[in-house]
Parts: C-alpha cells; structure tokens; sequence
C-alpha cells in the first residue's frame, strides 16, 4: 500500500501517494484491525472506495449480531434488535456481509467506472496483466 500509516504499520517510506488497496481478511492477526485503536489520522487514511454502498435490508436481518462482531472498523450498529451500518465508519470491506447467513446485508457498486480507476492506479505500479 501507499498510505501514511504503512511508514507507521509498515515501515515503508512513500507514502506521498494515495493508498491503493488492503486487505480484510484474517481476524486473527490483522494488524489493520488494529487502526481503529490508533490515532484519527490513521484511522482517516482508510475509506470506502467511491460507488460502493453496503445496506442492511432489515426484514430479512435477524439480529443475530454476527456482521457487528467482525467488523474491525465499527462500520455497524445494533439498533431495535436490527443491524444498522454506519455510514462514516464502514469502509466496505465486505466482512459482514461475508458472515451474515440470512444474506441480510448487500454489497453494491453504483458505477463501474470507480472499479476502472482502482485497477489504473495499480496499472502505474505493478503489472497486472496476467
């Protein structure tokens, strides 16, 4: 990545540019689940990327609290028994929806084109041709 914690988190020195992607996949020794103990600055360097919308569709979630618990950036909520995403902290990771047996939470772009511009952001970097 190129993010001002990876010269903290990571000790690499550019992080002039702006991040580029990460991972949020292992639960049990994610060092990134760690930014929300951290100061607001690292915490602010990770977003959601543009177009993508995460939602609750609330008759089909049974308040289990199974997306509340894997969450590692407090991107949700329990309210009235109901999970409820919040907004400014989700970074669309796609954890709870990954979790969530009743298919309760959905994961959508709105326009592709963002995904295009993730992928030439990389494409100044490394080959990703193959």
């Amino acid at each position: 990545g190129k993010f001002r914690s990876d010269a903290v988190l990571y000790k690499v020195l550019d992080y002039e540019d702006e991040f580029m992607s990460i991972c949020h996949c292992c639960s049990c020794c994610c060092v990134v689940s760690l930014m929300k103990y951290g100061p607001s600055f690292i915490q602010e360097t990770v977003k959601r990327m543009e177009g993508v919308e995460v939602r609750v569709i609330n008759d089909t979630c049974i308040g289990c609290g199974e997306c509340f618990k894997v969450c590692i950036y407090d991107g949700l909520k329990m309210k009235n028994n109901k999970a409820m995403i919040d907004q400014e902290n989700c970074k669309g990771c796609g954890r709870c929806e990954r979790v969530c047996s009743n298919g309760a939470i959905s994961i959508s772009i709105d326009d592709y084109s963002h995904i295009d511009e993730l992928i030439a952001r990389f494409e100044e970097r490394v080959d990703i041709s193959s």
